[in-house]
């Protein structure tokens, strides 16, 4: 079933290191391969020696900056490079940060402390620095950091609160499909079969959903009774309340005729960029099946759709319209 875990990520990959080798031993880059301790693939931990050199009586030493593996040893420069480990972990929803209590100032004092880059839809990892100052003593820093990987939503300059969303809300990975596992490929995914139709949209937003396809021949408005856990398709368009009132009912998603971009603009709560899309801080993926002019589902597309009443239904909203172009997709299970 859609819902059913496959995969865990418990780390995903973060920071590019470049430890200068053959420079902090003194040594030609050439040798540098024959004084390393760990090699490109393997694990290592914090403070760990990666390295070990020196002449005579000196030991020259290189410790790993922080915990992640070995990828990659330049023989030519003299570098060896480590890709730090982000822990994903559960995080139990979003949350608002008080900053300016943590560090003892003002609301209004936000601005002067705050990381530079520290603004509403930026990605942060897990125990990033988000706003520090000295402290009295002037020997230390009070900081406040990320507590999970995720999305800063708000930096409140009058609460002196930072607010952020976990970009997952688990570790699990689902199927997103209804079939049956026929391939598992170790450190990469699984291959999911099964019969189905699949749709594709010519622009959406927001992630993956699944539900029950429930269809109506119309717009998306407030008065409309949608069914829970349900992906609707509409023959027409939707308005912003619209689709308050969808995320109130509980839908896993909505597959529209058209969407003018002010509404888009509005739902995905900021300037959107129309060109790539899939990461939106959204309560449900969008799909379009013919664009932002007025122009409603063609006929046999919404057919299609009312034959498949009551189907399980995935949906993902995805959308990049440059090099590499992919496509919104509605996938209807037929078994």
């Amino acid at each position: 079933m859609p819902e059913t875990p496959v995969a865990r990520v418990d780390i995903l990959p973060g920071k590019l290191w470049r430890l200068d080798v053959a420079g902090t031993r003194s040594v030609d880059t050439r040798e540098i391969a024959g004084r390393m301790v760990k090699e490109p693939g393997q694990k290592v931990a914090k403070d760990e020696i990666v390295a070990v050199g020196g002449d005579y009586f000196e030991r020259r030493i290189v410790r790993s900056p922080a915990g992640g593996s070995l990828v990659l040893l330049s023989r030519n420069l003299g570098f060896a490079y480590l890709r730090e480990d982000v822990e994903v972990g559960d995080a139990p929803g979003p949350v608002t940060l008080d900053a300016t209590k943590e560090l003892g100032v003002s609301p209004s004092a936000l601005a002067r402390f705050k990381s530079p880059g520290v603004s509403a839809g930026v990605l942060v990892i897990k125990g990033q620095v988000l706003a520090s100052r000295r402290a009295e003593s002037g020997r230390r820093y009070i900081m406040v950091r990320s507590p999970f990987y995720g999305r800063i939503t708000e930096v409140s300059r009058t609460g002196g609160t930072i607010s952020l969303t976990p970009l997952f809300k688990s570790p699990n990975i689902t199927a997103y499909l209804k079939g049956r596992v026929t391939r598992v490929a170790a450190g990469d995914g699984v291959e999911v079969e099964g019969a189905a139709s699949i749709f594709s949209g010519v622009w959406g937003l927001g992630g993956e959903g699944y539900g029950t396809l429930h269809a109506v021949d119309g717009d998306l408005t407030p008065e409309l009774d949608l069914p829970e856990r349900s992906v609707v398709a509409l023959s027409g368009t939707a308005s912003y309340e619209g689709l308050l009132h969808a995320r109130d009912a509980g839908v896993a998603g909505v597959v529209l005729g058209y969407l003018s971009s002010e509404t888009v603009v509005r739902y995905a709560g900021s300037a959107k960029n129309m060109g790539i899309t899939g990461d939106e801080l959204v309560p449900f993926p969008v799909v379009l099946t013919e664009g932002f002019l007025p122009a409603p589902m063609r006929p046999e597309t919404f057919a299609a759709f009312a034959e498949c009443l009551g189907l399980t239904c995935s949906i993902k909203g995805t959308t990049h319209i440059r090099a590499g172009v992919i496509r919104p997709e509605v996938v209807i299970s037929r078994e």
